[in-house]
């Protein structure tokens, strides 16, 4: 689920010796007041959205939003919207534009137009044989040869960006988003024609084998991708990661909504998720937003 206002104001009263004085209710040095030590600003929340402030001393109060825009922190905004990329193409640089990149990055994976079954299609390479992504918008949308085998799709280009730039590594859904995460510096990669399955066991061995560092669950935000994300993570070891967008919204669209300031966003989702309580040791590892 998305952050809610209220965990992210907790986790900036972090650094003001916050201390929780029963459930919903804090207090810390105020944040308000410079060099303020005296444990007299009070916060009550009363749910992800709704809250209470005090200061004892300068007796000023307001609601949690009130104090939200004080400490310069964002009120929730409609849900980023999806790209309509479920259409009809007239090309590959027609698809590559609608996930937010030119034509020449899905060239350098190897993308290329083509013709499958009688349909216009893009054709790319995999570790297991070629697949297909149709551009007419009918279904099916993908296909692949008779017989092939889901394979790890980016993985080493993932593990090599993720160890040069101290980032976690990014699980998402499909290899279009990959293609164009990483081209915005997202250390992504998937499992080809898997959807939101559960890794098997060889291709969780090959995971474990190229990565032991943090890993993030970075799936649609639809109800497959919400529901598939905690049972991977917890195969992996991860932590899920909410995208905040609307329906079908995903990493392809983080990137194209970001752009260059990609990393220091996902950086962020990644120290709110792990704030204020540490999960699994992973805040110690993930980056910092600066």
């Amino acid at each position: 689920m998305p952050v809610s206002t209220a965990e992210k104001v907790l986790l900036h009263l972090q650094s003001y010796n916050l201390r929780e004085e029963q459930p919903g209710e804090w207090r810390c040095n105020s944040p308000l007041r410079p060099n303020a030590d005296s444990q007299s600003f009070y916060v009550k929340i009363d749910g992800p959205e709704h809250g209470t402030w005090f200061d004892h001393v300068s007796t000023e109060s307001g609601s949690l939003y009130d104090l939200a825009q004080r400490l310069g922190i964002a009120l929730p905004q409609q849900p980023q919207a999806a790209q309509p990329t479920k259409r009809g193409y007239t090309g590959l640089a027609d698809y590559a534009q609608a996930h937010g990149v030119t034509e020449a990055v899905y060239v350098r994976w190897g993308w290329q137009e083509t013709q499958r079954d009688g349909r216009p299609a893009l054709g790319f390479p995999t570790a297991t044989g070629r697949r297909w992504r149709f551009l007419d918008g009918q279904k099916p949308t993908f296909s692949s040869p008779a017989g092939y085998q889901p394979c790890w799709y980016g993985l080493a280009e993932a593990v090599t960006l993720a160890q040069t730039t101290n980032q976690p590594l990014v699980l998402c859904n499909g290899e279009p988003s990959v293609v164009a995460s990483q081209h915005w510096g997202l250390p992504a990669c998937c499992v080809t024609s898997s959807g939101e399955k559960l890794l098997k066991q060889q291709q969780l061995d090959e995971l474990k084998a190229a990565w032991s560092g943090p890993i993030l669950i970075a799936l649609d935000c639809d109800q497959k991708g919400r529901t598939a994300a905690p049972k991977l993570a917890a195969q992996v070891g991860g932590l899920v990661i909410d995208l905040g967008g609307s329906q079908g919204f995903d990493l392809a669209d983080f990137g194209f909504l970001h752009q260059g300031q990609s990393v220091q966003a996902l950086a962020q989702l990644c120290l709110l998720y792990t704030s204020p309580s540490p999960r699994d040791g992973l805040l110690s590892r993930m980056p910092s937003s600066a």
